[in-house]
């Protein structure tokens, strides 16, 4: 929509009461909280994304999650499991 600025989360699999009925005998350990979710959120709202970014978030162990950053454009980065 002309005027409006867009972006996409693209998560892996999130702890949620969804996916533990789904999915009941996954370690819970490897999900995203949605404290992490709202963290990408937080960063969108502060301006560190571009309109049109496609932020993807996946679990990585239990203690890291990697943030594929601006995807279209092919970085990577990583953040720590603590937000």
């Amino acid at each position: 929509m002309e005027g409006h600025d867009a972006y996409a989360i693209s998560p892996g699999r999130v702890d949620t009461p969804m996916r533990e009925r789904d999915y009941p005998g996954e370690d819970p350990r490897t999900r995203l909280t949605p404290q992490q979710i709202g963290g990408v959120v937080a960063d969108i709202l502060a301006g560190e994304y571009e309109p049109g970014d496609n932020i993807i978030i996946r679990k990585i162990r239990f203690d890291t999650f990697l943030r594929v950053d601006k995807a279209s454009r092919g970085s990577t980065g990583s953040r720590s499991d603590s937000r």
